[in-house]
C-alpha cells in the first residue's frame, strides 16, 4: 500500500493505493474510511498528479472515483 497525505484538502486526510489488489482507500477528515475496488493504477497516478499540481483531492474523488467504482465503508 502506498499512502499519500493531502494536508491542503478540507475533506480528505489521506489516501492509499494497493496496486496488487487494485483498491483505493480514502480516509476523510471526519475519520470515515472507504475502500474503492477495481481502481486502475492510472486513476491513482492521475490522483497523485492532481495533488502535485495543487488540484482538489475531494473533487477528484467525487467526480472521477465515486461514480465509477464499487465502494465499501470501513468499520471504525
Amino acid at each position: 500500500m502506498v499512502w499519500r497525505a493531502t494536508p491542503q484538502s478540507s475533506s480528505i486526510r489521506i489516501a492509499g493505493y494497493d496496486a496488487r489488489r487494485r483498491v483505493l482507500t480514502v480516509i476523510y477528515v471526519d475519520g470515515d474510511a472507504y475502500n474503492y475496488f477495481e481502481v486502475p493504477r492510472s486513476v491513482w497516478e492521475n490522483y497523485e498528479t492532481e495533488i502535485d499540481n495543487g488540484g482538489s483531492a475531494g473533487e477528484f474523488v467525487n467526480y472521477l472515483v465515486k461514480p465509477y467504482y464499487r465502494f465499501e465503508k470501513q468499520a471504525r
